[in-house]
């Protein structure tokens, strides 16, 4: 029966199968425990040296160095729970795709992730969105021309964007961007970086309405629901805002626009400067109330 460093894997007294010692053969030696990821990382204290037999995900003989776990066959690292890693970015501002250790960014100010993992960056100081693809770390350009800050709607580097701050991911493969300078909730379409605007005339102020002649001061955050609603923390409002994808219509969710703080209704709560949201399965929203330090719900 099996046991890792004094810890059992499986239940007590009935050790998971997969953990055995085989020491069958006296001329291949005493062969490797045989471990899931998970099963691997559940051993809580691994002593440096530790080697064992990973079954899936990326099987191999992995060894644990006291920080990371390497995979003997092609090595790469595998975390341990909990672990803080760099995906992409060599640690100095500019601007450069490529491979995620030369990659480089300036001032990135917003994430979100697709249905396969994918990132994609508000690059705010380089006025582009960024992609990183989930399988390698390779960071490339999806839209907008670097340094170059401007509106102008067109495919991949023809676009401009203004100071882009928050980006949110639909499930159709369209990413939506707070395009904060330019006072507009702009779409690009994953596939071929074709950019349009969704809603807002570019003006700063507050208006509901038509996306056409809908305004908004300043957007900061933007996040989709399941129904692909773009709900929007419009910064300078003091308001969050929804915008309809199919039709880009914008009305008002939740703030009277004075700065302050109120919890209750719709019209008459209050927020101060919110920068951020987030909407769960169930279409509950989660703000983050800049000014106020608070994170807000609204149902």
């Amino acid at each position: 029966t099996a046991q890792a460093q004094g810890v059992t894997i499986g239940a007590a007294g009935a050790p998971d199968a997969s953990a055995a010692l085989e020491v069958r053969s006296t001329t291949q030696g005493l062969l490797l425990p045989r471990l899931t990821a998970a099963q691997r990382d559940a051993i809580a204290s691994p002593v440096v040296g530790l080697l064992i037999f990973q079954t899936d995900t990326s099987p191999g003989v992995y060894y644990f160095d006291g920080a990371f776990w390497h995979n003997l066959n092609d090595g790469s690292q595998a975390l341990p729970p909990g672990a803080v890693s760099t995906l992409a970015g060599n640690g100095t501002a500019g601007f450069a795709d490529g491979a995620n250790t030369t990659a480089q960014f300036n001032l990135p100010y917003g994430v979100a992730c697709d249905a396969s993992g994918n990132v994609y960056v508000a690059d705010q100081a380089n006025n582009v969105i960024r992609r990183i693809e989930a399988a390698t770390g390779a960071v490339s350009t999806l839209a907008g021309n670097v340094l170059v800050s401007g509106n102008l709607n067109g495919t991949g580097t023809a676009a401009r964007f203004g100071a882009p701050s928050g980006v949110a991911c639909d499930a159709s493969g369209n990413v939506y961007v707070a395009d904060q300078n330019n006072h507009r909730i702009r779409r690009v379409v994953a596939a071929t970086g074709a950019v349009s605007t969704l809603a807002g005339n570019g003006t700063a102020g507050v208006a509901d309405g038509p996306g056409s002649t809908a305004q908004f001061y300043q957007p900061s955050g933007v996040a989709c629901d399941a129904s692909g609603n773009v709900y929007v923390a419009d910064f300078l409002n003091n308001r969050i805002r929804r915008v309809v994808a199919a039709t880009g219509a914008v009305s008002t969710r939740a703030g009277n626009g004075t700065p302050g703080f109120a919890d209750g209704p719709p019209t008459t709560s209050q927020f101060n400067a919110p920068t951020g949201v987030a909407c769960d399965a169930s279409g509950t929203l989660y703000i983050a109330d800049r000014s106020n330090d608070r994170i807000r719900v609204v149902k």
